[in-house]
């Protein structure tokens, strides 16, 4: 949301690049959307992503009710891996969101840090059923500090870190669904800093 106060010309255009870009990336999801109702064919590896970069401004100039400017920057990128051979399927996706806010006179400071990975492979038994083994990484990308003491960490790269691994069995009558049903999975919670681990805040 961009919230202008003034009536500036470099506030309107850049509102008409932000919109312009916003129907630009519904038609290429509408034209991926059409492209990907046909059945996968292809054996080998596919590839592909996709990025996006959002800005939002918060300008209050003499406010009765209160408040005050703001700007956030959030980045949002996604790349996956595809591979099919015979009975074969491998799948891997990259997410990562990091994100910065800066409130009133307030220090800049993230507001969102994520980096998330989901693998899977299976091996095809009958026409739409798959024996399956998925595992999902989540961590973050910086370090997390307290505001209130700078100079306290809170969490960084791989501290923690949680990982998922399951197996079981993948429905997949076409590539447009998957349900992928686990007797069997395991959580485990990584802590790579020692003075993190030792202090117990993260498990």
């Amino acid at each position: 949301m961009i919230l202008f106060t003034r009536n500036s010309g470099w506030s309107r255009r850049l509102l008409l690049l932000l919109l312009l870009s916003g129907w630009a990336a519904t038609t290429r999801a509408q034209t991926s959307e059409s492209s990907a109702a046909a059945p996968d064919t292809v054996q080998g590896w596919k590839r592909g992503g996709v990025g996006t970069l959002n800005f939002s401004q918060v300008s209050l100039s003499n406010w009765a009710p209160g408040g005050q400017s703001s700007l956030s920057l959030l980045g949002i990128g996604n790349a996956f891996l595809h591979y099919r051979r015979g009975h074969n399927t491998f799948d891997t996706s990259l997410d990562v969101v990091y994100g910065s806010l800066k409130a009133g006179k307030a220090k800049i400071r993230k507001s969102d840090d994520r980096l998330e990975l989901n693998a899977k492979y299976g091996h095809q038994f009958t026409k739409v059923l798959y024996y399956a083994f998925q595992a999902n990484l989540k961590t973050q990308l910086t370090p997390t500090r307290s505001i209130e003491k700078p100079d306290s960490l809170l969490s960084r790269f791989f501290a923690p870190a949680f990982i998922l691994a399951s197996v079981g069995i993948d429905y997949k009558p076409n590539d447009q669904l998957s349900v992928f049903l686990s007797p069997i999975t395991g959580k485990f919670t990584v802590v790579a800093d020692q003075t993190l681990a030792d202090a117990g805040l993260l498990g």
